[in-house]
């Protein structure tokens, strides 16, 4: 998501992106990539949503759009704004 934009699609709107593509999601939260950024209007402002999925699922995820959460070492989990 980008700062000053309202947060990004929504998590129910991510998790049927999910569904919709068969993937069976486990639990989700939210989460923050932990980078420092530079507050400007329009930039990405690190919000992420977390999905818990099965390990035999990963490779559908990925066709989907999504990554693994190991590709962002430094993320955290928060609550959801």
């Amino acid at each position: 998501s980008l700062q000053c934009s309202g947060g990004g699609i929504s998590l129910a709107d991510m998790r049927r992106q999910l569904s919709a593509a068969s993937i069976r999601v486990l639990a989700t939260a939210c989460g923050s990539d932990s980078q420092m950024r530079a507050m400007v209007c329009g930039a990405p402002d690190g919000a992420i949503r977390i999905f818990d999925i099965p390990a035999d699922q990963l490779a559908a995820a990925t066709r989907a759009g999504f990554r693994p959460l190991s590709e962002l070492p430094g993320a955290v989990r928060e609550p959801c704004r």
